[in-house]
Formats: structure tokens, C-alpha cells, sequence
């Protein structure tokens, strides 16, 4: 497996399940083996499943219990580091 496969199966797993492999979207910024594209898309991914979380949860649902900041704050920090790569 070439270097551009391996980043590409870390993209994937990370669009899968950012939360799991980065805890906050800080940590997506830092890591060193991605593009700037890649953080990106996976930033975006990142939104749009807290969006869906904020959606379910007004329509009582409860939220992840692996969160450790409201739907609302999670969504501000990814929201935020996305910005910081413009």
C-alpha cells in the first residue's frame, strides 16, 4: 500500500467516525498525514453528523454518550477549525 492509499483509508475511517478517531476537531488540524482538502472534507463530514445530532436531539432523541460537549459546542469547534483553514 502506497502513501496516497494509506491517507486515503485514514480519510475514509475518519469520515466514518471523526469522533472516535480525533475527539475534537483540533486534533484533525494537527495531524501531519492529511491534506489541507482532506481536513477539510472530513471537517465538513464532522458538521453535517453533529447537524443531524442537533436535529434528532430536539425531536428527543438522546445524544452520543462518547460526546463530551453538547451537539451545539462540538459543532462551534468544528465549525471554527474549518475556518482556520481558509
Amino acid at each position: 500500500m502506497n502513501k496516497q492509499d494509506r491517507c486515503d483509508t485514514l480519510v475514509e475511517q475518519a469520515i466514518r467516525d471523526p469522533m472516535k478517531m480525533y475527539g475534537v476537531p483540533d486534533n484533525v488540524l494537527k495531524d501531519e498525514r492529511l491534506r489541507e482538502s482532506d481536513k477539510k472534507v472530513i471537517l465538513e463530514s464532522w458538521a453535517l453528523d453533529q447537524q443531524r445530532l442537533l436535529e434528532s436531539t430536539e425531536e428527543n432523541m438522546t445524544p452520543s454518550p462518547k460526546a463530551k460537549n453538547s451537539p451545539e459546542e462540538m459543532l462551534r469547534d468544528i465549525q471554527a477549525a474549518a475556518r482556520s483553514l481558509h
